[in-house]
């Protein structure tokens, strides 16, 4: 058969990529379970081994690690729901009043004796007020009926459950993985230890977001209760969840509180709850992570983002959560693969002192790379 060009091969790969995603998204339901528990047995891997390093039978380490975690999955979900519960029937006076200020703000910029008089502001101003009211028509909302309720408690519950057989099985498994991996090269197969290092990275990055998002959830709920903000325990759960959201998640986690303090408290008080949660992110998110995390994670911003938005579109929310470490997989593999390294290079994070360098000496070829800036600090 005669060799494709380079253009044939360009146009197969792309093919060969929408066939990947779209089996992604049609075996999402099958998929996202798998993912999950595998996260979740690395993130309890130092603790399996804690207990192994004691003396703790095997089979009885898995039994106690399952056991912790649906405790404190328990305690979670049960401070969850009572926030949540609390804070449903007071929902539709909430959006009601939030619509009727946006309505009233957006008219009052009309108002400003700086604009002139004229018939043409006039006819502005109410196709702009017609077009508010058309816009914020469509925030509605509806206390969900008991079966709707029961209906989602179930489907959560029958997720986690097969979550957590999923888990039991790859904890048993994770203890020999190693000797597998080494089984299969021996075997003529294709040498897979980078495979461990990298699960150790995953291990490692979802301590720190955990441990970051824990941060972030504990300041998020002290001060919105210092500020005598209503449901700061939601407020408090609601940052720590969506921390994990790469990027966007803080700036989500902002909007709802934020809306609430303007109704509730006036202008400067949400904005200095916006201020809080700005400082927040900055401090935790863009200083301490990144400095936990060191630069063997260093994936690029716009990577970070795009990656985000791609994996929940492919999996809904559960991959917005899931997709830096999903990403930091993929650098991994393309980086062990001679051909595609190139793409695991793009998506690498240079650093400041690469940037200053490059546009510093623009007629130099050199380029320093952030690996090699790493190694002269």
């Amino acid at each position: 058969m005669k060799a494709l060009t380079p253009g044939l091969r360009v146009v197969f790969a792309i093919a060969c990529l929408f066939v990947i995603i779209g089996g992604l998204r049609a075996a999402g339901s099958f998929l996202v379970p798998i993912i999950l528990a595998f996260f979740l047995t690395a993130l309890n891997m130092p603790f399996i081994q804690w207990q192994l390093k004691r003396g703790v039978p095997h089979f009885l380490t898995v039994i106690l690690t399952v056991l912790v975690n649906l405790s404190l999955i328990s305690v979670f979900v049960a401070l969850t729901v009572n926030a949540i519960m609390d804070f449903l029937p007071e929902a539709p006076f909430y959006v009601d009043q939030i619509r009727a200020n946006v309505e009233a703000w957006g008219t009052r910029i009309f108002e400003t004796p700086i604009l002139p008089d004229s018939d043409q502001l006039k006819e502005g101003k109410e196709n702009f007020s017609e077009m508010l009211r058309q816009m914020t028509a469509q925030f509605t909302y509806e206390l969900p009926s008991a079966n709707q309720v029961v209906e989602s408690v179930m489907s959560l519950m029958g997720t986690v459950f097969f979550v957590f057989i999923i888990m039991i099985f790859m904890m048993q498994e994770s203890l020999l993985m190693k000797l597998r991996l080494d089984d299969v090269h021996k075997a003529s197969g294709p040498d897979l230890n980078y495979l461990g290092q990298i699960s150790k990275d995953i291990q490692r990055y979802l301590h720190i977001k955990t441990a970051v998002s824990l941060a972030t959830g504990a300041l998020a709920w002290l001060m919105t209760m210092a500020f005598g903000l209503e449901f700061p325990l939601l407020w408090g759960v609601l940052a720590f969840v969506l921390n994990y959201i790469p990027s966007i998640g803080s700036l989500i986690a902002a909007i709802p509180p934020c809306l609430l303090a303007l109704w509730q408290l006036g202008m400067v008080p949400a904005t200095l709850i916006a201020v809080g949660y700005i400082s927040i992110n900055m401090a935790l998110g863009n200083v301490i992570e990144p400095m936990l995390l060191g630069r063997r994670f260093g994936i690029s911003t716009l990577v970070v983002v795009l990656s985000a938005l791609f994996w929940g579109w492919v999996w809904g929310p559960v991959g917005m959560f899931v997709a830096i470490p999903l990403t930091m997989l993929i650098k991994v593999i393309l980086n062990n693969s001679e051909g595609l390294r190139w793409i695991s290079v793009a998506m690498g994070k240079s650093s400041a002192e690469a940037i200053d360098h490059r546009w510093a000496n623009p007629e130099s070829s050199a380029y320093v790379a952030a690996d090699e800036v790493e190694t002269h600090h």
